[in-house]
């Protein structure tokens, strides 16, 4: 909670690469991940979906929902101030989940690998969904540019919408809306790239620890999968990656100590 609302109220481009150096530099599930370390509880694992939908869908469809046309300007801005705390939203019910459900769901290795891989599907969906339809629809105003109303075909074609404004290029906006979106971009970019290198550090160490790198098929990988699903996409893929590793290569450690304890 505290570091996803840091991330809220510090800016995404400020507190996540903080956030992730701290984890690299501090936690042992970085440094020598091993399936005892990083093993989420079941239950967590089987609520989370849900409550992400619960936490942050719910409260960002009701805040970008047009005022006036749909709903009152100061409803809107209820639904602003609504929306902020949602890491705060997801985490209290990501606890509550835990102490609720964890009598019903038993520890078994195997739906506890289903569930995970459930939960890294439904993260790389949504991480990536955006990113797929913005290359999408962007491209589709050039390849079939009929579509598109003549007005928005110059704001949608691909060199705006993916276009990089440069802090030296002199560039001015006419509004405060224009100046955000520019912002915005550049807070997407800096956080973006912070969970990306994060999530490349974690492949890297486990790979080394427990398996191998090619390095030339990796970085053609990761280049390959940050163009078509975004930077934030593929971070859920490497760490996907990087858990499946672990728990394969070190998964029994437990089941096989508890047996000994048993036998002894």
């Amino acid at each position: 909670m505290i570091f996803g609302l840091a991330a809220q109220v510090l800016t995404f481009a400020f507190a996540t690469p903080l956030i992730c150096a701290l984890q690299l530099g501090c936690s042992i599930t970085a440094r020598r991940p091993h399936a005892d370390n990083i093993r989420v509880p079941r239950a967590v694992l089987v609520a989370l979906p849900l409550i992400f939908v619960v936490g942050f869908m719910v409260p960002t469809n009701i805040m970008v929902l047009p005022a006036p046309a749909v709903i009152p300007v100061d409803v809107k801005q209820i639904a602003i101030a609504m929306w902020h705390p949602w890491p705060g939203y997801v985490s209290i019910l990501t606890t509550v989940a835990y102490f609720i459900l964890s009598p019903f769901f038993s520890e078994n290795q195997r739906a506890s690998m289903s569930s995970l891989r459930w939960v890294y599907a439904f993260a790389f969906i949504n991480a990536s969904l955006s990113h797929l339809v913005s290359w999408i629809v962007s491209l589709a105003t050039v390849i079939v540019p009929s579509l598109f109303a003549d007005h928005v075909l110059e704001t949608l074609h691909p060199a705006n919408v993916f276009a990089i404004p440069l802090p030296w290029s002199g560039l001015t906006v006419d509004n405060v809306g224009d100046g955000v979106h520019v912002f915005l971009r550049w807070d997407y970019l800096i956080g973006s790239a912070g969970i990306l290198l994060w999530a490349i550090q974690l492949y890297t160490v486990a790979h080394k620890q427990l398996g191998d790198v090619s390095w030339v098929s990796f970085l053609f990988k990761v280049t390959l999968l940050t163009a078509l699903v975004g930077p934030a996409g593929t971070a859920v893929e490497l760490v996907w990656e990087r858990d499946e590793l672990v728990f394969s290569e070190t998964g029994g450690s437990r089941q096989q100590v508890s047996k000994a304890k048993k036998s002894t």
